[in-house]
């Protein structure tokens, strides 16, 4: 008897996760092999909770296997000294809190006891994460070599040299790259043309033999043009008539007028619920009402100012697809969950460090999300906000555009890849979280391969609680309909 699929992806639930809703600089290996304090491999051993009801946090205890640096200083791996600490923790903000509450931080690594890992980490006390570039610099290690949270893996191209890549280095080649690296004290001269940097450069080989391509939440491997992408589908949609609207009882599929079906408008369709139980209909199309407050103290800038630009920038990119309001702080819930009043605020410039840029918090059971904004972002703050405007709109963080956790400079407004994600917010049923038109077995892959993350905005998260559990499976059976497997499953 064959395994059930369910089984398989399950398993890879034992990979380090990560929830993306917060916005960092981009480190490259290197970059954050030089800036740590302390690098090692070790294993999980514990976790545990600490820190106050309203602000707890989790530390993590990881039995060492082997550092290779320490209080900033390189470890000789042929002569390391015996003193060396056989465990070591650090602390990170979130977790259970007292009385059943507890306190999401998305963007921040999802450890889980006995992984062995690669770490790259501050020793500063405070930081909302230790690990170098928030979340960056913590790595899962498999028998492919180190495995980031976005399941990019570290390649070693030369002696000393660290790239992010589809495929992965051994892990003792990586440990003696990251060893020369320290060596050197000094980050090398960019590689030779031809030879990508980090995963996605373009001309980097697609290694076809890999089982699949790591795929950012909310975008996609395939690096083709997302507007003639969206333009193709809309056509071969005009051309086939959906799956959910058959021709009319007695009516011939020949007389139905695909002139007409082609000009018709889906915003002004009227959805037939009465015959479509499991919910697969589209959903409606009025504009996502966003409402948020600021808070300004303790920042060198009026927030509220960059937040009404970033705004601006987003209605008037989507109008009709999203709407932002300025509201009172103390103003309560008035026309149910969308009118949750979102808190923007400058966060305590101690919880960043220098890679973070905004940290975004959940707290379960409230429909409100709260942005902490560095006050030293400097020139990255209109990028950060058009980043966590769009999460409060509802996106999920990925691509190349606003919506990228290591958010670009100079981006003034969010780019037709944002606008066209937004849209389709309004488009599909939140069950069908592979955005193919149908709640089936491959939107319960989906949830199953996200089966216990925590964070904003995440796809399998259909309750909006911020984390991935029973509860979600249960809003998925319901919609769920059972139809033969496709031939190949959806992109």
């Amino acid at each position: 008897m064959r395994p059930a699929p369910l089984v398989v992806i399950l398993a890879s639930l034992l990979l380090l996760q990560t929830a993306m809703a917060t916005t960092y600089y981009e480190r490259s290996p290197e970059e954050m092999a030089l800036a740590a304090d302390m690098i090692f491999v070790g294993t999980v051993d514990s976790l545990r909770q600490a820190g106050t009801a309203e602000t707890p946090w989790t530390v993590v205890t990881f039995a060492v296997e082997e550092w290779l640096a320490l209080e900033g200083e390189a470890i000789d791996r042929s002569d390391p000294p015996d003193d060396l600490p056989r465990t070591t923790e650090l602390e990170f903000l979130g977790g259970a809190g007292g009385a059943g509450e507890s306190l999401t931080v998305s963007g921040l690594p999802q450890f889980r006891e006995r992984q062995r890992v690669l770490i790259f980490a501050y020793e500063d006390d405070g930081l909302a994460s230790p690990i170098v570039g928030v979340s960056q610099g913590a790595w899962t290690l498999d028998a492919r070599g180190a495995r980031n949270t976005q399941g990019s893996y570290v390649r070693v191209p030369a002696a000393g040299r660290l790239v992010t890549d589809t495929t992965g280095s051994g892990v003792e080649e990586l440990l003696s790259a990251i060893s020369e690296l320290l060596a050197e004290d000094t980050l090398p001269e960019p590689l030779a043309s031809g030879e990508p940097a980090v995963e996605g450069d373009a001309g980097e080989p697609v290694d076809e033999g890999d089982a699949g391509e790591p795929v950012d939440e909310g975008g996609t491997a395939d690096q083709a043009d997302p507007k003639e992408e969206t333009e193709g589908a809309t056509e071969e949609a005009a051309e086939e008539p959906p799956l959910t609207d058959p021709p009319a009882e007695g009516q011939d599929p020949e007389d139905v007028d695909t002139e007409e079906a082609e000009t018709e408008e889906p915003e002004t369709a009227e959805p037939d619920t009465a015959d479509d139980p499991a919910g697969q209909q589209a959903q409606s199309q009025a504009p996502i009402v966003v409402r948020y407050s600021v808070d300004e103290s303790g920042g060198p800038l009026l927030l509220s100012s960059a937040v009404a630009s970033a705004a601006q920038a987003w209605s008037a990119a989507a109008p009709e697809a999203v709407t932002f309001q300025a509201a009172d702080g103390q103003t309560a819930e008035a026309d149910g969950a969308t009118s949750s009043v979102h808190r923007i605020a400058y966060g305590d410039v101690g919880l960043f460090g220098p890679d973070a840029l905004s940290f975004t918090l959940l707290h379960p059971g409230s429909s409100a999300t709260e942005v902490l904004v560095s006050p030293t972002a400097g020139d990255m703050l209109t990028p950060v906000l058009l980043h966590e405007l769009g999460v409060l709109a509802g996106l999920p963080e990925g691509g190349e555009g606003v919506m990228a956790s290591a958010v670009p400079a100079g981006v003034a407004a969010p780019t037709p890849v944002d606008v066209e994600a937004l849209r389709q917010l309004r488009v599909f049923a939140p069950e069908d979280i592979n955005r193919d038109g149908v709640v089936d077995f491959y939107d319960l892959a989906e949830l199953a391969q996200a089966y216990g993350s925590r964070g904003v905005n995440l796809a399998a998260d259909l309750n909006g609680d911020g984390v991935v559990d029973d509860a979600d499976l249960e809003a998925l059976r319901r919609a769920y309909r059972f139809s033969p497997p496709a031939e190949r499953p959806p992109d």
